[in-house]
């Protein structure tokens, strides 16, 4: 029986006690990248879905530099940015690494400097299956260098400095080098969603009906069994003989194969297996249009949440290594933060919308105060606190103020 797409890792993890993809000579064996593309992002729609809705809200949220709560201006940083290569844009970049960070859990990002405290001219994003690191002999930990082999010839490669290399990846806690596919949790529903598509075609070319036997109390020898076969294959089975009645001789019978509960409950069990997709990739399923869940008021309220809880940290995370392996060869300060402009991402006005009325009736602070809070100037003559003139001491009501103890 072949190997499941996801089983690549866990055999090869299990072949070194330590949990390290090393082999003998120090480099380091390369996961079937190739295979979680193609199983898991090309041929399942759920899969594919998920991480187009990261795409999307990716690529919508402005970015800028700040220090501390001023927001500065950098343009070298940013054109570098806007424009990473002859061939991309800012969006075609973005949308590259979050599918090869989302896929293979890797998005190695190479910058051409010739001095590695210069600038890069471009940034290009490498495939994370031909790129294997080679550990140093005289800094134990440390990479001493990284070889990308373009192709499937191993015998073509190129050299890179690790400084001119940033392995953006997520974490895996079996090896410190490489990433952890997000894929991995949800390996066993996306192969059963591919199951259950194989299975729904299988029925459609058969004419959505469940299988069944031919069967006769006569003996057929060979002979009548293969031409039986091939004529109940070329005339019965298949989309394009869909109604068509069967002809029976020599005493043949047709009993069809029905449905049993276990059977029936695959439909189910498609939905089951989205649900997991969509959790081990953090996206609501409303966003994908699967019904059943009320974890969210509605479909407004469940993007605002994918926006602040996955959407915008994993862009933030990936602008923070950025930063840090840009920032200072572009002028930047230690303090400068690189990040998404939370104030600007037309997404989150339902929570702007919120927070702005909660402030609005707090009535301990100035208008000014408030002003400031919501993100807009202040004005002349807003430093006062206003109040509800209809509030007023109970005794000047005129009503009867209870004593205590009863009296």
């Amino acid at each position: 029986m072949s190997k499941k797409w996801w089983q690549f890792w866990k055999e090869q993890k299990n072949a070194n006690t330590l949990g390290v993809l090393i082999r003998q000579s120090g480099n380091f064996t390369s996961y079937n990248f190739s295979a979680y593309i193609r199983e898991a992002y090309q041929q399942n729609t759920t899969v594919y879905a998920c991480i187009q809705e990261y795409v999307k809200a990716c690529a919508s949220c402005p970015i800028i530099i700040k220090r501390g709560d001023t927001v500065i201006e950098n343009k070298t940083l940013m054109t570098l940015l806007q424009t990473p290569n002859m061939s991309q844009t800012w969006d075609d970049f973005l949308e590259q690494a979050i599918i090869y960070y989302l896929c293979g859990g890797e998005a190695p990002i190479y910058g051409d400097a010739i001095i590695p405290t210069r600038l890069p001219k471009e940034l290009i994003i490498l495939r994370p299956d031909w790129l294997t690191p080679t550990l140093s002999n005289q800094f134990v930990g440390q990479i001493a260098e990284w070889r990308y082999t373009a192709s499937d010839n191993a015998s073509v490669s190129m050299s890179i400095s690790p400084a001119n290399l940033l392995m953006f990846k997520a974490f895996d806690p079996l090896c410190r080098y490489r990433g952890l596919s997000p894929l991995s949790p949800a390996a066993f529903a996306i192969d059963q969603l591919n199951e259950y598509n194989k299975t729904n075609f299988a029925l459609l070319q058969n004419g959505m009906q469940p299988s069944g036997s031919l069967t006769t109390e006569q003996v057929i020898d060979d002979a009548q069994f293969n031409r039986l076969k091939t004529q109940f294959s070329e005339t019965y089975t298949g989309s394009q003989n869909n109604g068509k009645p069967l002809i029976l001789e020599g005493g043949l019978k047709w009993q069809p194969f029905g449905f049993n509960l276990r059977d029936a409950e695959f439909l189910g069990g498609i939905a089951s297996s989205k649900k997991d997709v969509c959790e081990a990739l953090g996206v609501p399923i409303q966003l994908i249009g699967i019904e059943g869940s009320q974890t969210y008021a509605n479909y407004e309220q469940a993007r605002a949440a994918f926006y602040e809880d996955r959407a915008i940290p994993l862009l933030d995370k990936f602008l923070a290594a950025l930063n840090k392996w840009l920032g200072l060869r572009a002028g930047l300060r230690p303090d400068d933060v690189l990040c998404v402009d939370i104030d600007a991402v037309a997404a989150l006005e339902p929570r702007r919308a919120e927070r702005n009325q909660v402030l609005d009736k707090i009535q301990s602070i100035t208008i000014n105060e408030k002003r400031t809070a919501m993100g807009y100037d202040a004005v002349d003559g807003g430093d006062g606190i206003l109040i509800n003139s209809g509030l007023i001491p109970l005794d000047m009501a005129g009503a009867d103020i209870p004593m205590g103890n009863g009296l």
